[in-house]
This record gives C-alpha cells, sequence and structure tokens, in this order.
C-alpha cells in the first residue's frame, strides 16, 4: 500500500515537469519519495534540479547534505550543510547532517552538532539519537551511558 502511494506521488509528479521541467519545488517533492523508497541516486538527482532552479533553498541544501552524509566513507556532504547554514543558520537538517557525517572521525563535534539541534528543538528525537550514538563510541569511558541518556 505504502508502495503504491509514492508510485502515485512519483507519477503525478512527472507529470508535473512534463510541464514544468524546472519546478524546484516538484523536483523536491519527486526527491523526498524517491529517498523514502530507498532511491538515493534519483533522490540526490532532483534535489540537484531543485537546487539548480533554485540555488539558495537552504532546506534543498540541507536535505542534499543530509542524503550524502555517511559517517563511515567520507566528509564529502559537510560542503553541503555548510553552504545551508550559511543560507539559514537554524538548520536542524544541516546540523544533523553535519553532526552525522562527523561520527567516525569527531564524536566531540557530533555532540556539538545534537546540542544545537536540541538548541533549536528541545524534543528533536534524531537530535537524542545522534548525541547517543556519538556519546556510545565511548563505551570503555566510565559513565558513557548516563552522558548519553541525559
Amino acid at each position: 500500500m505504502e508502495r503504491q502511494r509514492y508510485d502515485r506521488v512519483v507519477e503525478e509528479c512527472h507529470k508535473r515537469l512534463a510541464r514544468d521541467p524546472d519546478d524546484p519545488h516538484t523536483h523536491r517533492i519527486l526527491a523526498i519519495a524517491w529517498w523514502s523508497q530507498g532511491d538515493a541516486k534519483q533522490a540526490e538527482h532532483h534535489l540537484r534540479e531543485s537546487l539548480r532552479a533554485l540555488p539558495n533553498d537552504a532546506s534543498t541544501q540541507a536535505l542534499l547534505a543530509l542524503l550524502r552524509s555517511n559517517p563511515f566513507t567520507s566528509r564529502a556532504s559537510d560542503r553541503d550543510a555548510i553552504t545551508a547554514l550559511a543560507l539559514d543558520p537554524d538548520s536542524i537538517i544541516a546540523w544533523h547532517a553535519l553532526g552525522h557525517s562527523a561520527l567516525a572521525d569527531d564524536g566531540n563535534f557530533s555532540i556539538h552538532c545534537a546540542q544545537r539541534m536540541l538548541q533549536l528543538d528541545p524534543q528533536n528525537i534524531a537530535a537524542r539519537i545522534l548525541m547517543f550514538a556519538a556519546i556510545s563510541k565511548d563505551e570503555d569511558k566510565p559513565g558513557w551511558h548516563e552522558s548519553a541518556e541525559r
């Protein structure tokens, strides 16, 4: 059932793009639909198309950074996140992308990003998960779980 819904969204977006191939909002919706179905390549393509049409859109830039963030490969997404933060310093998604990509090599920075996310939205569950992941990297450090639970 869920797959059918995304298929309908994709179909409708393609109809809209046939009428207006440069519509940044349709590209962004299509990117989210593809991402939700697990197709990161299509999602990235449509986020880039959205940014081509609307280059200063902080939320799309932040989504691109989050999509590309991977703590186990490189910090390539950081540039996208920093660009998003230059446009909107309060972008929780951009802070999340930065913290996520830093997990493997800079846990303290990930914690800083999670703390900033919590300043912006004290109920943000993604920030709590990010903080827990960063703090739990130091499992050999006494009391790590108490810090993570706060």
